[in-house]
């Protein structure tokens, strides 16, 4: 799974193996199949369930050569959405970056923005809430649709059935523009726990770390409370 204080995670932390894509592809193409079907199986009994809470941390590193661990540290960018999702089109998130922290919630069509402490009721949109938990469950889909899977203990290390979608989604980079990709994920039990995505562009290393948590227990999501809640009025078009 950047958003505009809205639903969709941004360039995003957590480096669990690296390799150069043409390696993956080399190294996993005599993966067993039971890590495929475990992985899958994994995945889609996250995406299915009644909702979960998920910890989106993206980070932006320099990686020049030469250049101090502590300069490097200071050149980081890091945006971090806390995110509740409720099935099926049910989502809230509160997105933390350098420039402040905005909160958000999708019902269905409605939206609502909080600012400055009361919640402003925005133009309903079809189908948004449909749209905005897709973007919540596409990383699991595309552990569930993975063909080339394998697996060292509760760790799984993938490829998408679609690596260009799924790092310009996630990334947003084209995939040719990438090397050094790496997606993982951690199997507890019968859910997906973590995923994490690494890539280098360039002399930045792009990373999203992904934790999965409250499944099937996550709080509603549901609307503010109407005394915080400034409705949304459409304009009488002119004349």
């Amino acid at each position: 799974m950047g958003p505009s204080h809205g639903v969709v995670p941004r360039v995003l932390v957590g480096v669990l193996v690296i390799l150069a894509v043409g390696a993956i592809a080399l190294s996993l193409s005599t993966a067993p199949p039971v890590a495929v079907s475990q992985l899958r199986a994994a995945a889609g009994a996250t995406s299915a369930a009644s909702g979960f809470v998920l910890d989106d941390t993206g980070k932006v590193t320099s990686v020049l050569p030469g250049v101090p661990a502590s300069a490097q540290q200071r050149l980081a960018s890091t945006d971090v959405v806390h995110i509740v999702y409720q099935a099926p089109d049910r989502v809230q998130d509160q997105t933390t970056t350098s420039g402040g922290t905005g909160t958000a919630i999708v019902i269905g069509s409605r939206r609502y923005q909080l600012r400055g402490g009361r919640w402003v009721e925005l133009a309903p949109v079809a189908g948004l809430g449909r749209s905005a938990a897709g973007v919540v469950l596409y990383p699991l889909e595309a552990a569930r649709s993975a063909t080339v899977v394998t697996r060292r203990g509760g760790v799984y290390t993938f490829l998408p059935d679609d690596l260009d979608r799924f790092t310009t989604t996630l990334l947003r980079t084209h995939v040719a523009q990438l090397t050094s990709v790496s997606v993982t994920a951690v199997v507890d039990g019968d859910h997906v726990r973590r995923e994490t995505v690494s890539a280098l562009l360039g002399g930045s290393r792009l990373s999203l770390d992904l934790l999965f948590s409250s499944i099937g227990t996550a709080p509603a999501v549901l609307p503010p409370p109407p005394s915080l809640v400034v409705p949304y009025r459409p304009v009488a078009p002119a004349g």
